[in-house]
């Protein structure tokens, strides 16, 4: 026992070489000032509850309803399920809460989509499943292979030995961020936190297609945190720890890569109206001495800014970790903020042209 507590001191140096070494490999850009030809202008501030909830993720149903995810007061490293909702469904119209739900269901519940149906899918990185319910909070189907406490060490390995292989099968998320539906049914994950990849299943779950690739060449990720489709069924990838924004076909071919500066860093992303909306939530959730940093940015369908509304505080306007974005109908954008524990709307002060 006392030579193997010996040989793991000596490793332990290795070990943190290689954690620094995985930090070095964030892509960190140099966020110049915008001058966008047109900004956006703070709206409101949705606080649906007087203790903190940490919201997560943001989307619309059919009826201009916002559907908001929050963790419950919960944090990123929960481990046993959550039992209060977790699930607002709000009024716009009347503004006031309409109903809740999901109070036993997730462990920490991440990303959520709102498909042409009104079902609501929602990721848990705490279950390594994606759920796809009812618009009234019905369980229709989980999806996600579970896997032993063996495959969990291993992907905690990984964490700080990228190329580690725990031998998953596709049909295994590890901590997935997110998810989008296409109008068949059929929808594609980013699976995400321990995974770098992109996957496509058809509504039962059986996987089309991956994109299965760690790094910073394109077509390979680090972290896809969010996804988005706009009306061409381009997937827009926020890939987060690469600072950068990756586009592909529906059929999972490699499109084009977004890396302006300008962009910093891309937690979430959604599309409409030929307009792409993206939130930057600064580099200091990715390491030690990162720049504080939260800004709103419009681009067009090329990837150009428009727009953009920046400032970190807890003031009208200001973000703190935002990390969900959603567009109404009628352009009204909602920022859903971790810290700040708030649903911040935005409208752009006046008509934007593209650059």
């Amino acid at each position: 026992m006392i030579r193997i507590i010996f040989r793991f001191r000596r490793i332990i140096p290795l070990l943190a070489l290689l954690m620094m070494q995985c930090s070095r490999n964030i892509v960190i850009h140099e966020v110049p000032s915008i001058h966008a030809n047109c900004s956006f202008k703070a709206q409101s501030i949705l606080d649906l509850s007087e203790r903190p909830e940490n919201y997560t993720g943001i989307d619309l149903d059919s009826s201009g309803n916002l559907v908001i995810l929050h963790r419950a007061g919960h944090s990123f490293n929960n481990a046993s399920l959550i039992d209060e909702d977790t699930v607002a469904i709000y009024s716009l119209r009347d503004h006031r809460l309409l109903r809740t739900w999901g109070a036993g269901q997730f462990v920490v519940p991440h990303g959520i989509t709102v498909d042409d149906r009104d079902d609501v899918w929602i990721t848990d990185t705490g279950q390594n499943k994606v759920f796809k319910f009812s618009p009234t909070g019905e369980l229709l189907k989980p999806y996600g292979e579970d896997y032993s406490v063996f495959t969990e060490a291993c992907l905690r390995l990984r964490n700080i030995l990228p190329g580690l292989s725990c031998f998953l099968s596709k049909k295994q998320f590890a901590r997935p961020t997110d998810v989008e539906v296409f109008s068949d049914g059929s929808f594609v994950v980013s699976d995400g936190y321990r995974n770098n990849r992109i996957v496509r299943m058809d509504a039962q779950g059986n996987v089309i297609w991956e994109v299965n690739r760690a790094g910073n060449e394109p077509g390979a990720f680090h972290l896809p945190h969010d996804l988005a489709l706009d009306d061409r069924e381009r997937i827009l990838v926020a890939d987060r720890r690469n600072s950068r924004i990756q586009l592909f076909n529906k059929d999972g071919q490699f499109l084009e890569t977004w890396d302006r500066p300008e962009l910093g860093r891309p937690y979430a992303i959604d599309a409409a109206a030929g307009r792409i909306y993206v939130v930057d939530a600064g580099d200091s959730y990715e390491f030690d001495g990162g720049i504080e940093r939260s800004r709103l940015l419009m681009l067009d369908s090329d990837g150009r800014l428009i727009s953009s509304q920046e400032g970190f505080g807890s003031g009208i306007g200001e973000m703190r970790l935002p990390h969900d974005v959603a567009v109404s109908a009628n352009g009204e954008v909602f920022v859903a903020e971790l810290v700040n524990d708030r649903v911040q709307s935005f409208r752009l002060s006046a008509p934007c042209a593209s650059p």
